[in-house]
């Protein structure tokens, strides 16, 4: 997503958090090769689709998935915790 690729990946929890079924990219079950190529002829087939969904998706990309930003989030989190805890004992 962040190198502008349409993503065409398995149907996996954890893809599930940046995959919305044809909304940013697609789904397929896995081990399932003929839905696989049925996907695969569809997003060529749609290419205004697939270049808004690429659009979309690195905007949500650098907003959601910057190293700098998450680690910050996550070390500020971490240090209000053990403030809280600390405060607490």
């Amino acid at each position: 997503m962040a190198c502008g690729c349409f993503p065409i990946v398995s149907d996996l929890p954890g893809n599930r958090s940046w995959i919305t079924e044809k909304d940013n990219g697609i789904l397929v079950p896995s081990e399932n090769h003929t839905k696989l190529a049925e996907e695969l002829e569809w997003a060529y087939n749609n290419p205004d689709f697939t270049k808004n969904a690429v659009t979309q998706n690195r905007k949500f990309v650098e907003e959601n998935a910057n190293y700098r930003k998450n680690m910050k989030k996550i070390a500020d989190t971490y240090n209000d915790l053990i403030k809280v805890k600390s405060t607490t004992t």
